[in-house]
């Protein structure tokens, strides 16, 4: 049983996507502590003048709050501000209106904190993508973890039965991952990475660049986008002999 782990992303880029359809369970971090400036309540965009930040304005947040108790500011009228950029951002793009009424289905829903709207946005690209984990979804916040870090990871994995942690290959080494790999070896558990193909489509405003919402793919190419999932997954002690 393949297990892959990730917090809470507002759209995330299309990488993340790869991750879910190459996973038996994927599973919503979002017991895990909230990240000023992280993903969580926001995503990147394509505009004529670069990448753009779309934002959804949160309460107010101590340092010791997880991503499931951050409460959305919802005095503000932030999501008809995400819809119109969208809209004049995408206005070229040949599949802007699947984009945009996707969209506009998950905010049509009152989300109270920024957990729930991220994973909905999850949730309905999956549905539109028609990608899902094999298995299927869980939360950290319902499977009563204890611990944190590679302890917190081995908790999950146990109890969901996982024979094999998928984790995504980011700029770092995997000798300088965080990740105490010994540690799950001891106990079976198979560490794997995806490396990441990044692999270009055709976007608007010039030169391609992979650090974008998933919003993007689906405004250029349609459902076309799941033909860019080419990544694959390596043992983790093969890759560290080739770094």
């Amino acid at each position: 049983m393949r297990i892959s782990i990730s917090q809470p992303m507002l759209f995330p880029w299309l990488g993340e996507f790869e991750k879910i359809a190459l996973s038996d369970v994927f599973v919503h971090g979002d017991s895990v502590k909230y990240k000023k400036d992280y993903y969580s309540n926001r995503t990147t965009v394509k505009a004529p003048s670069g990448l753009k930040w779309i934002t959804v304005p949160v309460q107010k947040v101590d340092s010791s709050q997880k991503i499931i108790d951050v409460k959305i500011d919802n005095t503000q009228s932030w999501k008809e501000h995400h819809y119109n950029r969208l809209k004049t951002y995408y206005a070229m793009a040949p599949f802007k209106m699947e984009m945009l009424n996707l969209v506009e289905d998950v905010y049509s829903a009152e989300h109270e904190n920024i957990s729930e709207l991220a994973i909905a946005s999850i949730h309905a690209v999956c549905l539109y993508l028609n990608v899902f984990p094999k298995v299927g979804f869980s939360r950290g916040s319902r499977l009563n973890i204890t611990h944190t870090k590679t302890e917190g990871i081995l908790e999950i994995l146990r109890k969901l039965r996982g024979s094999v942690y998928l984790c995504g290959m980011g700029s770092q080494k995997v000798s300088e991952r965080y990740l105490n790999h010994e540690l799950l070896e001891s106990e079976r558990i198979r560490v794997e990475y995806i490396v990441y193909r990044k692999t270009a489509y055709r976007q608007l405003y010039g030169l391609f660049n992979t650090n974008v919402s998933i919003l993007d793919g689906i405004a250029n190419c349609g459902r076309g986008i799941t033909s860019s999932f080419l990544s694959n997954c390596y043992y983790w002690k093969d890759l560290l002999k080739r770094q």
